[in-house]
């Protein structure tokens, strides 16, 4: 098979050179930090994405909020049109958290497409990494020690199960909201605290640090109020996220919308697991063809 890598950050760098003990493995986008040969790095994106390439990997999310393609490794992003004007039919597209327009677009002239962000073994694979990270980035920006502080995780889904496990394995005293009774009943057979989600206003002033994982409004300004000055807020959740960042500002509390962390902190890790699940979406379309 041949393959083209096509913007993306460091995971996508590291996910070339895996790809190229393999394949032959084509990649554009990548300007400052160019992968190595076998690795073909071309000028165009035309160019890369030719007719003799089967699969075409794209970062996650595929695009910006102003629609370009996701490329923060160029000096100048371009239009997601372009790169389905370069594709011919029975090419293949995998890429995350893809737009319903570009779907039916590509449908339309003939490219498969999979979105690899709604993988579950890729989803739960990157859970471990986004949890570490944001460990990490409590232990820079607290004043107190992971050991012995309160911390609430808002979300029981993959990414909120094992940051509340490494949380707890640190020393941490670790409450865990959810809305769902099943879920609730879960975290606390696995020794958490169990709250609800829509019922926080009253406990958010007991935390050192609040991690949320939810992706739509759960904290407003009413609870920021209620947290206390030194409280870091931590939003891991994808836009829209949870957290209200402009009301915690307007509070003086310090919040920080983490995304992408995997290719952040962990881009090796986060490129081992896509080219597994790579893979299994070749396989696949394979077995359905």
């Amino acid at each position: 098979m041949t393959f083209a890598i096509v913007g993306g950050d460091a995971r996508q760098v590291k996910l070339a050179q895996i790809l190229a003990e393999q394949y032959t493995v084509l990649a554009f986008g990548l300007d400052e930090m160019p992968p190595v040969s076998p690795v073909i790095y071309t000028q165009s994106l035309q160019e890369c994405v030719n007719q003799t390439v089967d699969c075409v990997v794209l970062p996650i999310p595929l695009t910006t909020c102003d629609g370009l393609l996701n490329m923060p490794l160029m000096a100048r992003a371009l239009p997601v049109e372009h790169l389905l004007n370069a594709m011919t039919a029975g090419q293949i597209i995998a890429a995350g958290i893809i737009p319903q327009e570009f779907m039916q677009a590509a449908k339309a002239k003939g490219v498969h497409v999979s979105d690899y962000a709604k993988r579950e073994e890729l989803a739960v694979t990157n859970a471990v990494p986004t949890a570490e990270a944001a460990l990490q980035i409590a232990m820079e920006r607290m004043t107190i020690t992971i050991d012995g502080c309160k911390a609430l995780v808002i979300g029981y889904g993959r990414i909120g199960k094992i940051l509340a496990r490494q949380l707890a394995a640190l020393g941490a005293n670790v409450s865990v909201s959810a809305r769902k009774l099943s879920d609730m009943t879960w975290i606390t057979v696995s020794g958490f605290r169990a709250l609800h989600t829509v019922q926080l206003t009253p406990y958010v002033g007991e935390f050192d640090v609040i991690f949320n994982t939810v992706p739509y409004a759960v904290m407003d300004e009413t609870d920021i109020k209620q947290t206390q000055a030194p409280c870091l807020l931590i939003d891991l959740a994808s836009a829209p996220g949870g957290i209200d960042i402009d009301a915690a500002k307007r509070n003086g509390r310090q919040c920080i919308w983490a995304l992408a962390l995997p290719g952040k902190h962990s881009p090796d890790t986060a490129a081992w697991n896509l080219s597994r699940t790579l893979h299994y979406i070749i396989d696949e379309m394979r077995v359905e063809v």
